[in-house]
This record gives C-alpha cells, structure tokens and sequence, in this order.
C-alpha cells in the first residue's frame, strides 16, 4: 500500500485515471498479478505496477489497516457453513504439520497468525525474495 514512487492514493488516483483495476494475492510460493484496463494505458498502468512490486513502503498505519481488513474478513467466515465444508475437506486431504508451506490452517490459527503478524516480518520476507 505504498511505494517510493507512490503513496497509496497516488496509485489509486492514477488507476482510476487510468480506468484500470489490478489486484494482486498470494498464496504459498506465487503470487497472481491482475490487470484490467484499456489496451491504450497497459503500459502505464504495468509502469505503476512495477513500482507496487519492486519499490514498495511498508507505512505501520497502511499494513495495520490491512491486517484488520484480513481479521474482519476471516472472523465471518468463521460462520459460513461453504467456507468452514470446504476448509474441512483441504485438511482432511492435506495432513501436512504447520510449519510445512503445504499446512491448511484453521480460521483459528490464520487469526491467530494475523494477530501476531507485525510489519517488520513482512519487510523481511519481501527483502528476502
């Protein structure tokens, strides 16, 4: 939610100038990248995305508003009957420890995992890769 070149509005502001909507998630070891705008403003907005993956800030109060955003999330699926079937399935299919990158976490353990979270283990990971 930030880079050197940007601050988080700033990318906003210049998406929605330039009618483009990106996304961007993880999971284990990859992450999915996606783009939707006019085939005149690719190069702009991929420009933009550059700065999002390979200059980004860390802002406390900006990671902060994303775990909560994450906690909210996961709290209500804590009574979806869907989401907490299929989890149920993923576990009983995946045996793996926690620990291993393959694990299927509960909802438990993913907001306990979200709770400890702290913005210097992300800027860890990321000088890492």
């Amino acid at each position: 939610r930030g880079t050197k070149d940007y601050s988080f509005q700033e990318i906003k502001d210049k998406l929605d100038q330039l009618i483009a909507n990106v996304s961007i998630d993880s999971q284990a070891q990859q992450v999915r990248v996606r783009v939707q705008t006019k085939r005149e403003n690719l190069l702009a907005v991929l420009d933009i995305l550059e700065s999002v993956l390979r200059r980004p800030t860390f802002p406390a109060k900006e990671f902060e508003v994303l775990v909560n955003e994450a906690i909210v999330g996961l709290e209500a699926q804590q009574s979806e009957p869907q989401v907490l079937a299929q989890l149920a399935v993923n576990r009983l299919l995946n045996t793996y420890r926690r620990g291993d990158i393959r694990y299927v976490a509960t909802l438990e353990e993913e907001l306990e995992d979200y709770r400890k979270l702290k913005v210097s283990d992300v800027e860890d990971i990321y000088n890492r890769m």
